[in-house]
């Protein structure tokens, strides 16, 4: 197998054991730095690794739902499960061939949107928790901001690529040229593909698109763009 045709066949066990095996190794760590055993120490690093090849049952719990949640394979919410069973009872699966997976990232990715993230359950269940479940929400929220901020100045100095203008024939003409739409633009090349990367290329995608419509707007409607 070449490294496409493998990851087509074991991808999904491939990243879910990654997640996992991440995830156990930070609950490892936080329990070990809460015992207060001395951080860079080598008996710091022998409790970690003992933690993690002898997990606790919340421990296995919390890995296995990184691993469900970061592979995009959790269970869809009531609203998502009726727009599912809708789907299946219409026979529309043709027309939508992926349900879960789309809305697990369009979840994850608001998760990262300041605003957004308030209507996501999960997100504000997190919060409320306090401890290390809050801290982790408040970094999704400021990693996002932080990076939504950078795309929009890499944007403006043309480093990057949102959708391109609205108008069809212009966009044509821009692509016969060598523009891409979502690529970044390192000299003269093009190098489109980091939407693929969700939710951090949809997150990226969405912020392009974002800096790139003020271009494209009157000042009224620029005014109201928010």
């Amino acid at each position: 197998l070449n490294i496409a045709d493998f990851l087509g066949v074991y991808g999904d066990a491939l990243f879910k054991e990654m997640n996992r095996s991440g995830e156990l190794y930070a609950q490892a760590t936080r329990q070990a730095l809460n015992e207060g055993v001395p951080l860079f120490s080598k008996r710091f690093s022998e409790r970690v690794a003992q933690l993690a090849e002898t997990p606790t049952s919340e421990m296995v719990k919390a890995a296995d739902l990184a691993a469900e949640r970061f592979t995009f394979n959790m269970p869809l919410g009531p609203k998502g499960q009726s727009f599912q069973n809708f789907v299946r009872t219409a026979h529309l699966e043709p027309f939508f061939p992926f349900i879960r997976t789309p809305g697990n990232i369009f979840k994850e990715v608001s998760r990262m949107t300041p605003g957004l993230n308030l209507a996501v359950a999960e997100w504000r269940s997190d919060f409320m928790k306090g401890g290390a479940a809050r801290d982790l929400a408040l970094a999704e929220v400021t990693v996002g901001a932080a990076l939504s901020a950078a795309v929009v100045a890499a944007v403006n100095a043309g480093v990057i690529t949102g959708g391109g203008t609205p108008e069809k024939n212009q966009r044509s003409s821009q692509r016969a040229a060598g523009w891409k739409p979502y690529a970044l633009h390192i000299g003269d090349a093009y190098y489109d593909g980091y939407l693929r990367m969700a939710p951090v290329g949809v997150l990226m995608g969405i912020a392009a698109d974002g800096a790139e419509f003020r271009n494209f707007m009157t000042q009224d409607e620029n005014d109201k763009r928010a």
